[in-house]
């Protein structure tokens, strides 16, 4: 009745789907047994508990909804600017908030009166500042803020002693926060947060983390950064991005947990550090900028569990190989901007499982590999601005044709965004 509509390489439900008819009947289900409404035409009643608000001209009046716990805004909805009085009248019991891809270009300071609030979901909206008064929000658990316009938090984070989730990941940019946020010692999730001496100093105390991305780190910060990740025992998603990719990033030091399964790498490493042949529960790794002298593949095939690798402009050699019996779990490889690859060795019995394989602005390299004839499972083959003479080879009687024609969807790009 419940069908998947999307899940992750390694098999977790992203989103899930049902038919129209038994949609409806959930919507009915829902509003008959009161457990919530969909408002398409008119506001919430006085009575509703839980609320989808799907058309932008949709509003709350200034009735006192006592009963109102949720409020979800859907397909633009969400306001340009909430009013005072219903954030006082209409959402003071209120423990979730969604304004997910709103309009909302202004968060009004009565939000922190919502003093019972657990979940604020701005993601997507136009939102350039949170007001002050959010430090009030003691029991909020879950604060989103992906995508907006935001560059600095401005509150005393710190006092949201309850906050567990802290998402702030942004599409260019990373967000400044103020120092005191080492006493959120209940965060498990840190996303998109700019590094500074002081903000690797305070991240030491965080060892209950399972998720971490920082950026614009300074190599001078790297070890204390290597450090404070040695003692979280629990992480299981790692991304670093550097102030200088030009500069070598020092992470010898560096020994994640054995929760680690999500990895992203950005700026010079020259060497893959010794740790990376330990990183057996690792399913998802990307690698940008690193100008590696060695073929990575040679430790990188060896990991039990990998299922996605990306490697972006990550090796400067001539060749890469994988071995017999390597990427054993592999399903997507992506290889980007390698400019110096001329060959791929692809040897019979490696990537046993692969499903897609997307090859990108790898100028000088000559030819499909040979060993792409016995991959199997390949169901997709990505061929974003390659050369003429690369892609000449693969069409109908040429070089390359028998070693690609058992793949069922094979797609050329010349540039990005354009077949």
């Amino acid at each position: 009745m419940v069908e998947v509509a999307t899940a992750s390489i390694s098999g977790r439900v992203k989103a899930c789907r049902v038919h129209d008819l038994l949609h409806d009947l959930a919507i009915w289900l829902s509003e008959n047994e009161k457990f919530s409404i969909i408002c398409a035409d008119k506001g919430p009643s006085v009575s509703d508990r839980r609320v989808s608000l799907q058309m932008p001209h949709v509003s709350f009046s200034n009735e006192r909804k006592k009963r109102l716990r949720s409020v979800f805004m859907f397909n633009n909805s969400a306001p340009t600017a909430i009013k005072c009085n219903v954030i006082s009248r209409s959402f003071g019991l209120v423990r979730i908030l969604d304004f997910e891809d709103g309009n909302m270009l202004e968060l009004p300071k009565e939000i922190g009166g919502l003093v019972h609030l657990r979940y604020l979901g701005l993601r997507g909206t136009k939102l350039k500042k949170l007001p002050r008064t959010m430090n009030k929000l003691y029991h909020l658990q879950t604060l989103d803020i992906r995508k907006t316009q935001i560059k600095r938090i401005t509150f005393q984070i710190k006092c949201l002693r309850n906050l567990r989730h802290l998402e702030m990941k942004q599409d260019d940019q990373c967000i400044q926060i103020p120092i005191g946020f080492n006493q959120l010692d209940k965060l498990q999730i840190l996303t998109g947060l700019q590094a500074s001496t002081a903000v690797v100093r305070e991240i030491a105390s965080l060892t209950q983390l399972k998720k971490l991305s920082i950026e614009d780190l300074k190599n001078e910060d790297a070890k204390e950064l290597c450090s404070s990740v040695n003692n979280m025992k629990e992480l299981s998603y790692l991304s670093i991005f550097p102030s200088d990719g030009t500069r070598p990033l020092d992470l010898a030091m560096l020994e994640p947990s054995s929760c680690l399964q999500k990895l992203n790498l950005a700026g010079s490493l020259q060497t893959l550090p010794n740790w990376f042949a330990q990183l057996d529960n690792l399913t998802k790794l990307r690698l940008s900028f690193s100008q590696l002298e060695d073929d990575p593949l040679s430790v990188l095939v060896r990991l039990p569990n990998l299922m996605f690798l990306q490697l972006n402009n990550a090796y400067k050699g001539k060749v890469m190989r994988c071995c017999r019996s390597g990427f054993l779990k592999l399903k997507i490889f992506i290889i980007t901007e390698l400019e110096e690859l001329e060959r791929w060795d692809v040897v019979d019995g490696a990537m046993p499982c692969v499903q897609e394989v997307w090859i990108m602005s790898c100028a000088k390299l000559a030819a499909i590999p040979a060993g792409f004839q016995s991959l199997a499972t390949l169901q997709r083959l990505r061929l974003v601005g390659m050369p003429s003479s690369f892609l000449g080879k693969l069409g109908d009687g040429g070089d390359d044709f028998i070693r690609v024609r058992h793949i069922p969807s094979i797609q050329t790009i010349q540039q990005f965004g354009q077949p």
